[in-house]
């Protein structure tokens, strides 16, 4: 089986702060804010881990079962999609 990896787009002028994150897309001109979980699954993205691999991170980092960490991966990833903050590689 195959592993679907992705990467982040280029562009974007990235803002850290203490639980969030501020992304700025200079081609359209459009701000996302990312709270705290988002933000954590946007820094592994960042280091190039797999989807598994970041499912099992934040389940173990928010001490939640592996199944919700699962479902809010894969909303965060279809929205990050949706908003071509990643793509698929």
């Amino acid at each position: 089986m195959k592993l679907t990896k992705y990467k982040l787009q280029k562009g974007f002028v990235v803002q850290r702060y203490p639980k969030k994150l501020v992304l700025f897309d200079s081609e359209t001109s459009t701000m996302y804010t990312l709270n705290e979980t988002a933000r954590f699954i946007f820094d592994r993205i960042k280091k190039g881990l797999e989807k598994k691999k970041i499912i099992a991170d934040l389940a173990k980092r928010y001490a939640i079962a592996e199944s919700r960490a699962r479902k809010d991966v894969e909303d965060i990833f279809t929205n990050f999609l949706k908003h071509k903050i990643v793509k698929r590689v």
